[in-house]
């Protein structure tokens, strides 16, 4: 398979990973309140305490005052669940695609993904 080929599976992935619903990804490592119109907040899975952790819905980002962190909801993955860059893509995204892969002829390139 082309290097060309490989980029664009790649790319595909890590798009469809991002577009994942970052609430639904943060609910998954602990419980979380609505704090404002699309804001929740709640302990941070990884460093605790009550309202460090917050999720902006609107904005699709996260962030915790007490880890000094925050991004997207591949980060999210990457922080919460301890995963690599490619875990985190495998793991939001490459399920939803290993039919289009599969069907356009691209081997999936991420562990764990079909």
């Amino acid at each position: 398979m082309r290097r060309s080929t490989h980029r664009l599976v790649r790319a595909e992935l890590i798009e469809r990973a991002r577009q994942a619903d970052i609430l639904m990804a943060a609910q998954r490592f602990g419980a979380l309140k609505r704090v404002g119109a699309s804001e929740y907040a709640g302990p941070c899975p990884v460093c605790g305490g009550k309202d460090r952790f917050s999720v902006s819905v609107k904005k699709q980002l996260w962030n915790c005052r007490g880890c000094g962190k925050g991004g997207d909801v591949i980060g999210l993955a990457q922080h919460a669940g301890g995963a690599t860059f490619a875990e985190a893509v495998a793991a939001l995204g490459a399920r939803k695609l290993a039919r289009l892969v599969a069907a356009r002829g691209f081997k999936v390139l991420l562990q764990g993904g079909a």
